[in-house]
């Protein structure tokens, strides 16, 4: 099956979560006529780092995609209409967290293409009520 990786645009965004809460966001990716791209085939994985260089915070994937460390992940879905990529990572592994502003970017994976897709900020607060 054939994707459309190679139209994904590079989205930029900034996203503000906390550890005391489960961290949803929805991300749609429009073509040149403003079309959510459908993302059926595709797989992905993104990466949260305090710095380029640094450590890795860490990881999100769709299942299936391995991490650098081996772990599995599941935090990464194509969900709704099939053209939404879901980021779901419940509060139990985000309290495993420490608060702090983080860069991120996601990458799409399909036809032997290696695609990176989103970029930008993650602001990781510490939350009152725990």
């Amino acid at each position: 099956m054939t994707t459309r990786i190679l139209e994904l645009p590079l989205l930029t965004t900034k996203i503000t979560t906390a550890l005391n809460e489960d961290w949803r966001d929805a991300l749609q990716f429009p073509d040149a006529d403003n079309t959510p791209i459908p993302l059926a085939g595709m797989a992905f994985r993104g990466t949260l780092r305090e710095t380029v260089d640094g450590a890795a915070y860490f990881y999100l994937a769709s299942s299936g995609v391995p991490t650098p460390t081996g772990v599995p992940r599941v935090d990464l879905l194509v969900v709704g209409d099939g053209t939404v990529l879901g980021i779901v990572c419940p509060v139990t592994r985000m309290r495993s967290g420490r608060a702090g502003t983080y860069i991120f970017d996601i990458r799409a994976f399909a036809d032997g293409v290696t695609r990176r897709c989103v970029n930008g900020t993650a602001t990781i607060e510490r939350g009152v009520d725990r």
